[in-house]
């Protein structure tokens, strides 16, 4: 008998892992719940700047693992007819062309829907109830009985600051979603304060200037590293220890790293081959390390870990850099003390970490930039934290996604058994395999689900 299977989130995973699963005789329906964003781009692949930038290179962004040249082929045909394929292979497109492929390949994909076997339903799932071979979900206005459920709701959005007030909170000039940040709420005349100092930070800021913001802008996280470029070496440097068998230690895997960098500083090359050597391992490596392993990385390593191997395009680099420079972009690292709003302005207090004083800022704006936020309890995605409530998903112990077994993405539950008919997929995993948001790995992840699923 033929089933039911139900994919919560219409971003890049949702949708293609409904293309892959389309062309299986086993499922009669394919029910694709979306909510809040333009379907097949998710909030990564919605926006319509120029200056929005894929952080890829064109050649390494096929949806495909079989057809890696897709995305560059259709790059090469529609905006590059002239442009030698090597370089564009290797070059930096603007963010929303990928989104016009991924929406080509969704039309696509619902004229190859002969049987009619997707079925978009533009509706949140806030509930969802096991039952005997499979579960029944809710949406505010109806339920649906369905025979599998994955989980592909992409990452959540920034946590609240510790310091926000409430009444903080309802002010129009408070942007928590980066993505959907209003930015007539802020005052032009007034300085505006960015929380964190990732690549979202650098996606605001262009958009910001794009937009004719043209006051200084502020940014503020814990350890106030500089964003790094892609510098396309074209190369990697090989560790003097195996990585290949996933069972490394950190302190082992720390030392064969530094000792690599400081071999290839001798020659003027900065430390991104040594990172793409040790990125194709890393699932397996972060599955083998302890749990003390975890904590030490991610107070210690984590954001070291983050600026080497989240660059930005040398194009978008150069504009933060001259950002800087002309103090256009001040970047600060410490942290918020308090935060008080007047009619004029929000009033802000901050300990620099670098003098160690307290500073005093008036500014007209804050858009949180500090990455999505993984503790479910803090979510405010009803449906996971129902799930989460009800023991039906778990937590890793350190918070960074959903207890799933990688190899068949089946989500573990309270008892420590695996849901037979709920799987998890993306961002969800980072607590699993740390890497799992890139379209590198997404695209594996949706090929090897789609296989076990059919």
């Amino acid at each position: 008998m033929k089933q039911t299977i139900a994919i919560i989130g219409g971003g890049f995973t949702g949708t293609m892992l409904a293309k892959n699963v389309l062309p299986s005789d086993k499922y009669k329906k394919i029910l694709l719940f979306n909510s809040g964003n333009p379907l097949a781009l998710g909030p990564a692949y919605s926006c319509s700047e120029e200056t929005a930038i894929l952080n890829v290179v064109t050649g390494k962004m096929s949806p495909f693992p079989t057809q890696p040249n897709a995305f560059l082929n259709w790059c090469h045909e529609r905006y590059y007819p002239d442009l030698n394929l090597d370089i564009l292979a290797g070059a930096y497109v603007p963010r929303k062309y990928f989104g016009e492929f991924l929406q080509e390949i969704w039309q696509e994909t619902l004229s190859e829907d002969l049987e009619h076997k997707i079925q978009i339903i533009n509706e949140k799932v806030i509930g969802l109830n096991q039952v005997d071979k499979g579960s029944v979900l809710h949406t505010e206005t109806t339920s649906f009985s369905v025979d599998k459920v994955v989980l592909a709701t992409g990452n959540e959005r920034p946590g609240l600051p510790s310091f926000a007030s409430s009444n903080l909170l309802q002010d129009a000039r408070f942007q928590q979603n980066p993505w959907k940040t209003n930015f007539s709420s802020f005052d032009k005349n007034l300085p505006l304060l960015i929380i964190g100092n990732g690549l979202t930070m650098v996606d605001t800021v262009l958009s910001l200037r794009e937009k004719g913001f043209k006051n200084q802008i502020y940014s503020i996280s814990p350890n106030g590293f500089n964003i790094l470029p892609h510098r396309n070496f074209n190369f990697s440097f090989p560790l003097e220890i195996d990585l290949s068998q996933g069972n490394v230690r950190l302190i082992e895997l720390v030392r064969a790293s530094n000792k690599a960098i400081k071999q290839l500083a001798k020659v003027g090359v900065t430390a991104e081959p040594v990172i793409d050597t040790i990125r194709p391992y890393v699932p397996e490596i972060w599955r083998n390390f302890s749990e003390t392993e975890k904590k030490q990385f991610m107070s210690r390593l984590r954001h070291l870990w983050g600026v080497a191997r989240h660059r930005i395009p040398f194009s978008n680099y150069d504009i933060i850099l001259r950002e800087q420079i002309n103090g256009g972009l001040k970047i600060y690292a410490g942290s918020i003390l308090d935060a008080q709003i007047t009619d004029a302005s929000i009033s802000l207090k901050f300990l620099d970490k670098k003098t160690r004083s307290e500073n005093h800022l008036e500014i007209g704006g804050i858009v949180v930039c500090t990455g999505p936020e993984t503790k479910i309890v803090k979510s405010e995605n009803e449906l996971l934290k129902q799930l989460l409530s009800d023991g039906i998903i778990t937590q890793d112990t350190l918070q960074l996604g959903i207890r799933t077994n990688t190899l068949n993405f089946k989500t573990v539950n309270s008892k420590n058994e695996e849901n037979q008919h709920l799987f998890a997929i993306g961002g969800l995993l980072k607590g699993e395999i740390w890497e799992s948001t890139a379209v590198p790995e997404l695209r594996i992840q949706i090929e090897r689900l789609a296989n076990s699923l059919g």
